[in-house]
């Protein structure tokens, strides 16, 4: 028997801020579906949320920093005052 306690890490939920260059998105719709080439890449914004559970869910895109910043601040006033993690942390050039 050993007296060592194992602790299971508690996660908690949190919303994430990342950013990524773009250079080509697929639109799904009943039409069918197409492909958009972006030349030069652009840069968008995603804020996500993460829920202790596992679970995922998109909840912003846009081309601003300052836009994704005021919806994480949302998110997470909506969300139980949660962790806001913010990974872009400055805007790249």
């Amino acid at each position: 028997m050993s007296n060592v306690v194992q602790f299971i890490p508690r996660r908690s939920d949190r919303v994430v801020i990342d950013c990524a260059r773009v250079a080509e998105s697929t639109v799904l719709s009943c039409r069918g579906e197409k492909r958009i080439v972006h030349a030069p890449p652009v840069l968008r914004y995603f804020v996500t949320l993460y829920e202790a559970c596992g679970g995922e869910i998109g909840l912003w895109d846009g081309a601003s920093y300052g836009e994704a910043r005021e919806a994480a601040r949302e998110a997470s006033a909506d969300w139980r005052n949660c962790t806001i993690i913010d990974h872009v942390r400055e805007v790249p050039v």
